[in-house]
Order: structure tokens, then C-alpha cells, then sequence
């Protein structure tokens, strides 16, 4: 009997109004100037994450239930841009203040959707192992992910180049601070780099307006 390869999900906040004008815009800059395989008019959807990892495919309800239950405990979260930077392997981020309200959400999701990964991890992650700090390492033997909890670092990801281009891309794209609000959670599906191709099931942050506790 055939077993079904395991689901690359991403469990994201919703991006709306002028933080999603924005990072559109910022992408649409990248692109034109010097492309890359994150282009959001080719079906990438921009988003900011929570959590991403391998699930199996038999879990997926679990998980979509389990995102659910986070949306109902919180109330929708402020957002903020706050720049734009170079990360590892040629991406491009588009920087978010790390809010309590945000981390707190973060956390939430962490601890809702990592028992359901069943130990799952990328092989990607496996392999390069070394390259990473002992703190991600531990990540991602623990939690299949190496940017969690106390690593992680809220972001949107406008755009994916050779290194080579980042210093003149940086030096002449000028984001701009907006805010916004987030609203929903979604569960969308993962390919290429790590970047979401299905939007998946979106779920309305319903809960209170006091602060839940990470």
C-alpha cells in the first residue's frame, strides 16, 4: 500500500490593506531589477509565518482544527513594518516588529502544531545540519524548524536573489513603515523556497482583547 509523501505547511498570519500594498510592491521591485524564484505574480503568496513544517498527510484535518483552536484564544494582532534586510540562502525580508501580542501568537502556534509534525523534519535541514548554530540545531531536532520561539523572527519574504545582488538591492529600495492589523491565520501549503503556493483555509483570530500569556 502506498503512503502519502508528508504536507510542507506553513501556518501564517494573513497580509492585508498597506502592509500586503507594500510588500507587493517591494517584490515587484526585486523582480524587475534582478528576478528570483519568489515572484508574487507567479502564485507565491505573501504572508508572514508562524510556524512551517512537514506533517503527515493523514494529519492535515488535525492541524487545520488545531489553527482553529489558536485563532479562537486570540484577538487580531497590530503589525508594523520596520525594514528591510539580507538573510541566509539569498532572501530577502521585509521586517516585523516582534510584538508581545505577536510573540505570544507565535508560541501558541509552536505548541498547537508541533506534536501533530509527529517528528517529521525536512531532509533539507538534516543534510546541512552543521551550517546552522547550536541553537537552531536544537530547533530543529526539536521542533523540526530552526527559527522558533526565541529565534524567531517575524518577516515577510519579498524576494529570493544571488547574494551578489543584495547590497545594491538594499541600497536603493526604500520600504516604508506601515502598519496594519493581522487578522487571520491560514494554513497554506508549502514549495520551492519555502514560500507558500496554496493559500489554504484561513481562520479569523476571534478571542479576547487581553493579552494571552506565551
Amino acid at each position: 500500500m502506498s503512503v502519502s509523501p508528508p504536507a510542507y505547511l506553513d501556518c501564517y498570519i494573513v497580509l492585508d490593506g498597506t502592509i500586503l500594498s507594500e510588500a507587493v510592491r517591494l517584490n515587484r521591485e526585486i523582480v524587475a531589477t534582478a528576478g528570483g524564484e519568489v515572484d508574487f505574480a507567479q502564485g507565491r503568496v505573501p504572508h508572514l509565518t508562524l510556524f512551517m513544517g512537514l506533517f503527515p498527510e493523514a494529519a492535515v484535518v488535525r492541524v487545520e482544527a488545531a489553527v482553529a483552536e489558536v485563532a479562537r484564544a486570540f484577538p487580531p494582532v497590530p503589525l508594523a513594518l520596520v525594514g528591510l534586510t539580507a538573510a541566509r540562502d539569498g532572501y530577502l525580508f521585509l521586517q516585523v516588529a516582534r510584538t508581545p501580542a505577536l510573540a505570544a501568537l507565535h508560541a501558541a502556534v509552536v505548541r498547537a502544531l508541533d506534536p501533530l509534525r509527529e517528528g517529521l523534519i525536512r531532509p533539507k535541514f538534516l543534510q546541512a545540519l552543521n551550517t546552522y548554530s547550536t541553537v537552531e540545531q536544537a530547533n530543529i531536532q526539536r521542533y523540526g524548524f530552526p527559527w522558533v520561539l526565541d529565534e524567531w523572527r517575524p518577516h515577510v519574504t519579498v524576494g529570493h536573489v544571488s547574494p551578489e545582488r543584495h547590497e545594491a538591492l538594499l541600497s536603493r529600495l526604500r520600504p516604508v513603515p506601515v502598519e496594519g492589523l493581522g487578522g487571520d491565520l491560514a494554513l497554506g501549503r508549502v514549495e520551492g523556497k519555502g514560500t507558500v503556493v496554496e493559500a489554504g483555509r484561513r481562520f479569523r483570530l476571534t478571542g479576547p482583547s487581553d493579552p494571552v500569556p506565551a
